[in-house]
């Protein structure tokens, strides 16, 4: 092409071209270099992607038999591979023997024509870098996300930057992981998750409880973060990403330094939002519930257990520890007892059993709930123990667990109970931010759309 460039512009310059010669020269000149184009470079580049297409061929079928990396790929006799840019081989295999290897493809592209993943958006594998192999989740007609060329063989991590207490801290990491998995899901990115700590003291309290009830915790370094060299004010600024998107982009466009055991990434993603039921919990619920299995065996973690008819209700009473205008401020309204016992209660009938448990049992918000509930025959029962062990009778309730959606703790144990139904609220006094919250509550995953009722 540099050739026919230089061969051309010669022509064009020509002292012995006249200026009415020019402009058919030049109509000449573009229609030569276009040829050029179709004939020379496009077919050039499509060899040097070497994107792999699967035809007709025995592996073009659902799950893992589509992956290019696993053991029945080529396991029948005659699998034909088409390679763009390349003749078509025909590698033959016996039937008791283990197929060849097929290296990872660098292409930004996956196609797989003509099969029914592409159709129906079933989940199956596709063939991605050497650390993962993705296993994507696709809606009908969705094309696959690109893997990105220049991060194959590299790894980034990802800042998980805690806040408050355990419920904040277990939602935080949630949403680590959910980033992790995104990241390995949809685009073959490798992922390592670094933990930092807040500078309050009382983190060490709800590291010490997460360590205690959450066994996949214990061998986690709460402050990898905060002692690591790479890991500075400056640094965060200049290459923390705070979002999935941007971090891809930056990688697209920018070169990538993995991150070993003891540096941090260039770039990073730099993560302190929290796990939300939608559509973090609903994408990965299976793997969350898996993931963030709780220790029922420990006394310091489970003590007493709900009764099987038993109704519980976690009132978190934030209108006790926060001054009346930083409740508001920041939507932190829960429903009094009179209303609560109408619309968070008034489906129970005279005898049901409820257990009321949170940080103050025995205060007078908590006294006047339980007044008004027996006042409508109900039984109740106060439950006084320590948080974790409040935590641990939630994830055990198996009628109904009752709460608002505002404290984390709640929700956290709504994600991993086994309770058959979750009624969770939002209160606010304004229409619009309550229909608001309502829309965040669409789910997709059968159990969360079956047990829970906002």
């Amino acid at each position: 092409p540099d050739n026919l460039i230089m061969t051309f512009t010669e022509i064009f310059h020509s002292e012995a071209l006249g200026p009415r010669r020019r402009t058919p020269s030049f109509v000449i000149l573009v229609t030569l270099w276009t040829v050029a184009m179709v004939k020379v470079v496009v077919p050039a580049l499509n060899a040097a992607t070497n994107d792999v297409f699967l035809e007709g061929s025995p592996n073009t079928k659902l799950g893992p038999d589509s992956s290019l990396n696993t053991q029945n790929t080529l396991h029948k006799p005659d699998a034909v591979i088409a390679v763009a840019g390349a003749t078509a081989g025909v590698i033959t295999v016996a039937p008791d023997e283990p197929p060849p290897l097929l290296s990872a493809p660098v292409s930004p592209t996956r196609v797989v024509r003509d099969t029914p993943a592409t159709k129906t958006g079933t989940d199956f594998e596709d063939a991605g870098t050497t650390n993962h192999v993705a296993k994507r989740s696709t809606a009908p007609n969705e094309r696959l996300s690109p893997i990105v060329p220049a991060v194959v063989n590299k790894r980034v991590n990802i800042v998980v930057q805690l806040s408050g207490e355990m419920g904040n801290n277990m939602l935080e990491i949630a949403d680590g992981y959910y980033k992790k998995w995104t990241l390995e899901d949809k685009y073959g990115i490798g992922a390592d998750i670094w933990l930092m700590h807040q500078e309050n003291p009382k983190w060490t309290k709800g590291m010490s409880n997460a360590k205690q009830c959450f066994p996949f915790t214990r061998d986690m370094d709460f402050a990898k973060g905060n002692n690591n060299k790479s890991i500075t004010k400056r640094a965060i600024k200049k290459n923390g990403v705070k979002d999935i998107d941007g971090l891809v982009k930056r990688m697209k466009s920018k070169s990538v330094t993995s991150g070993t055991a003891s540096k941090v990434s260039v770039p990073f993603l730099y993560s302190g939002s929290m796990m939300t039921l939608s559509p973090h919990l609903d994408r990965y619920y299976d793997k969350i519930r898996n993931l963030f299995r709780f220790d029922l065996n420990n006394l310091h973690c489970c003590d007493k257990k709900p009764h099987p008819d038993e109704t519980v209700f976690h009132f978190r009473n934030f209108a006790h520890e926060l001054r009346q205008d930083k409740v508001q401020r920041l939507g932190y309204q829960e429903l009094g007892p009179v209303q609560g016992s109408r619309e968070l209660f008034g489906h129970l009938s005279p005898g049901s059993r409820v257990a009321i448990i949170g940080r103050y049992p025995y205060q007078d918000n908590t006294q006047r709930y339980a007044d008004i509930l027996r006042s409508r025959g109900l039984e109740v029962r106060l439950v006084s123990q320590s948080a974790m062990q409040d935590f641990c009778f939630l994830l055990e309730a198996e009628q109904e667990i009752v709460g608002t959606s505002k404290s984390t703790f709640f929700m956290l144990a709504a994600a991993l109970t086994k309770s058959k139904k979750v009624h969770y609220y939002y209160a606010s006094p304004t229409k619009s931010v309550r229909k608001k919250q309502l829309k965040k509550r669409k789910f997709h995953h059968p159990d969360l759309k079956k047990r829970f009722r906002f």
